[in-house]
């Protein structure tokens, strides 16, 4: 389960503040709205606004229900996250982060990070214990086929000096190889939240199931969850063959929202939606509000730029040594460790100063596929810097 999932659940939650009479106290077993799900987004009918409700293929159909399937047969039992017959396994806290958020632990922290700066919100995260009950420990080198419990609790302060606390277990079947995942993943999760803002107290299960092709999740990624008020059912997809990927969410039957995702950041036009009137439309990159002749040039046919490089974003206005702004994933400069916050000093040996402006950096960082290039790194708390060789690959990034 990755923290795109934890994603959805939050904005689930926020979702009902706005949304009327999505209060539903019947018992979970009994609800229709499973099924109901399925045809609303299988209709053919058209929205208000212009746009057409996105329909679910015959493939996206039956993964939707083998979804639903999976999560019935765990919804009920006590036993589903139950731990007293699975073996505790001392992996290491970056496989752990591969198998519970989908990313490396310094990805993940670069995703909480870049998060903090563009929401205003500091998030710590405690670590991932994890509970082997199927598969071979390896004395913590995890490998092959398993079937595991994992836990970890997150703690947000929000703008507004509230808090939140979130406490998260995930029943995850996977494959690795290495630290590379692999085949057909499923999980079923259990989401418990305290929000001093809201002044709830909510528990949330989700369940999903995904594909991973070359280390990355491939083709269509379907999350089915249920809230204390109502029922989603979120798709991805990436419609384009790449990393871009379209997000389709309905609540109870009802279509709640639609945008486009990379890195699990917004970009281009986010829809909102209620009882499938079409509420508003707004302009997002990188999960910020822009002006809307950005989302008008951008290019949902061909949304990715790329170029030879390291995967490193920069300040805006970088001028000599600087601190890491975004990580993209997967990249040479996430496989070698670094985080977002991690300070540049030297690019090949030449020491950054004020003459060196963000043109120098970019044409230094980039270069041709398959070719070298050193930086001079200062990472997080340490007190003496090192040299890192990175390789250049092929990275793609949203363009307008």
């Amino acid at each position: 389960m990755n923290t795109s999932t934890l994603a959805a659940l939050t904005l689930g939650s926020v979702l009902c503040i706005a949304l009327t009479g999505c209060v539903d106290t019947r018992p979970m077993q009994q609800r229709a709205a499973m099924q109901a799900l399925a045809n609303m987004a299988n209709s053919s009918s058209t929205l208000p606004g212009g746009k057409d409700q996105p329909v679910l293929t015959a493939a996206e159909q039956a993964q939707y229900q083998a979804v639903v399937a999976h999560y019935r047969a765990f919804a009920n039992s006590k036993n589903t996250f139950n731990t007293s017959n699975a073996i505790p396994c001392n992996v290491s806290q970056n496989t752990a982060n591969i198998i519970a958020q989908n990313a490396p632990l310094n990805v993940s922290k670069s995703q909480m990070r870049s998060d903090a700066m563009t929401t205003n919100q500091r998030t710590t995260m405690s670590p991932i214990t994890f509970y082997l009950l199927a598969g071979n420990c390896n004395g913590g080198n995890l490998s092959g086929p398993f079937e595991a419990i994992v836990r970890y609790s997150t703690h947000t302060v929000l703008p507004t000096n509230t808090e939140q606390n979130t406490t998260y277990t995930a029943r995850i079947q996977g494959d690795l190889a290495g630290d590379t995942q692999r085949g057909q993943w499923q999980s079923v999760s259990m989401t418990q939240s305290q929000s001093e803002y809201f002044g709830t107290n909510d528990t949330s299960w989700a369940a999903q199931r995904y594909q991973f092709s070359n280390g990355q999740i491939s083709g269509t990624q379907m999350i089915y969850a249920e809230f204390p008020q109502f029922n989603s059912l979120t798709v991805r997809d990436s419609p384009y063959g790449n990393e871009m990927r379209r997000v389709r969410t309905f609540a109870g039957s009802n279509m709640s929202n639609m945008y486009t995702m990379f890195q699990n950041a917004i970009y281009g036009w986010f829809y909102t939606y209620n009882n499938n009137q079409l509420l508003g439309t707004s302009c997002m990159w990188m999960n910020q509000t822009v002006a809307q002749n950005v989302c008008q040039s951008f290019s949902a046919a061909a949304p990715l730029n790329e170029f030879v490089g390291v995967g490193i974003t920069l300040p805006r206005e970088a001028r000599g040594r600087f601190q890491v702004r975004g990580l993209i994933h997967p990249s040479a400069a996430s496989k070698a460790g670094l985080t977002v916050g991690d300070t540049i000093l030297a690019i090949d040996g030449v020491a950054l100063t004020e003459q060196h402006d963000n043109a120098f950096i970019i044409e230094r960082l980039r270069g041709p596929e398959g070719s070298t290039v050193t930086l001079t790194v200062l990472f997080e708390n340490a007190t003496q810097s090192e040299n890192i060789a990175l390789t250049r690959t092929t990275v793609r990034m949203p363009g307008y």
